[in-house]
């Protein structure tokens, strides 16, 4: 669906008269804030449902999202926020970062205790943009993602901490002034990944730390926004 959506506006981009294209201030130009939105194209491994979403910068959740859900009688509701933003500090050269938010309450099913799990995560980066043409450049971007996820149900809870380093490289369409779209490959690999955990059974309380397995990703990134001020 999500790709479908993006071919739909790459069509209609390029359908546009190139006088109208050509017209306004050229992406990149020094003293612009650009805010989009970088969604995968396909499925998001460790989605929201199971409490565990990946770093931002790297298959994150949507911008917004909210959600209900149902499980055997029981009910639950997802709730996420993970804008980006750049900013071009001179000509073509941009620092930003995307910022992950999000509350889980997964449904639960019969009567056992009810779990709520929160998300914050961070990922600062550095870009380039390269103009190719009037409205086609690359962009290019490195970021460094930290995401911790905290747990807790019944007498118990548990967290996930997790940092990674990626690149996100999508040639970028510019249909319109202050307005853009762009499709390329994402790569993430992750430095550290912990989880610690706390609770009690049988009046014996017991508490620790393991690390987990780091995990590589290489998928197709889509991105959409706009960008204000700047030349």
């Amino acid at each position: 669906m999500r790709f479908a959506v993006l071919a739909g506006l790459v069509v209609a981009s390029l359908a546009v008269p190139a006088v109208a294209r050509a017209a306004g201030p050229a992406f990149g130009g020094a003293g612009q804030l650009a805010i989009s939105d970088d969604q995968p194209l396909g499925g998001i491994s460790g989605a929201a449902g199971a409490i565990v979403p990946n770093a931002p910068g790297s298959t994150s959740p949507a911008s917004f999202q909210f959600a209900t859900v149902s499980n055997n009688g029981g009910s639950g509701t997802q709730f996420s926020v993970a804008p980006a933003a750049d900013y071009f500090v001179i000509q073509s050269l941009s620092v930003g970062g995307n910022i992950l938010f999000g509350v889980f309450n997964p449904a639960q099913s019969g009567s056992g205790p009810s779990t709520t799990a929160t998300v914050f995560g961070i990922a600062p980066r550095v870009g380039y943009n390269i103009p190719l043409t009037d409205m086609i450049s690359f962009w290019p971007k490195v970021y460094f993602a930290y995401t911790t996820v905290n747990a807790s149900s019944g007498g118990g809870s548990s967290g996930v901490n997790a940092t990674a380093i990626g690149i996100f490289a999508p040639i970028m369409f510019v249909p319109a002034p202050h307005f853009f779209l762009g499709i390329g490959p994402d790569f993430s690999t992750q430095l550290s990944s912990n989880t610690t955990f706390s609770g009690s059974a049988g009046g014996v309380s017991a508490s620790g730390s393991t690390s987990n397995s780091k995990i590589t990703q290489v998928g197709i990134q889509a991105t959409i926004g706009g960008w204000f001020l700047g030349d």
